[in-house]
């Protein structure tokens, strides 16, 4: 049970825009974290503004911010996280094999040398949060400047995800 009161559509005293900008996002549902958000209505509409750019407007490939921002779940030990995410990754083409690996780290078999710098990125990021010039530099390979900025911007939001997820007990 979260730590806060689950709000939803039919929650007396719900703010309307709020409820209604989370099930226009989500297709009619509301989510496990914005049933906790709409407490706060001015963050529900910042927050789903930020994601609906994430995830609708910047161009980093899908398959790689889903790595990224697993990577970051199993690193905050975010089971629900993993859960809603580990959905997503099998629904972008990840393979179960790739997505084990992601739990195991950057080392783990199987992963290409991409895949192995943007999980030492997120490595790096959400452990340390100062980045060795090394690592960072071992994404420009791969990356172009305004990939770089959105992988970043990818590994922070949902390291906030993740904090906020398990600071209120939000559970699967």
């Amino acid at each position: 049970m979260p730590r806060v009161t689950r709000i939803d559509a039919a929650t007396t005293g719900a703010d309307v825009a709020a409820v209604e900008r989370v099930l226009a996002r989500r297709d009619g549902r509301i989510s496990g974290i914005d049933g906790l958000l709409l407490h706060s209505p001015p963050l529900t509409h910042g927050w789903h503004a930020f994601f609906e750019a994430l995830w609708d407007e910047c161009t980093l490939d899908r398959s790689v911010q889903i790595l990224a921002l697993l990577r970051v779940g199993h690193l905050n030990r975010c089971a629900y996280q993993l859960m809603r995410h580990t959905e997503v990754a099998r629904k972008r083409g990840l393979s179960e094999a790739t997505i084990a690996a992601v739990g195991e780290g950057p080392d783990a078999a199987g992963l290409s040398t991409a895949q192995r710098d943007v999980l030492r990125y997120a490595d790096a990021m959400t452990r340390g949060v100062q980045v060795p010039d090394a690592t960072f530099d071992a994404l420009r390979k791969h990356f172009e400047e305004r990939h770089l900025v959105e992988l970043t911007a990818n590994i922070a939001a949902y390291n906030m995800v993740s904090r906020m997820m398990e600071a209120l007990e939000l559970k699967p």
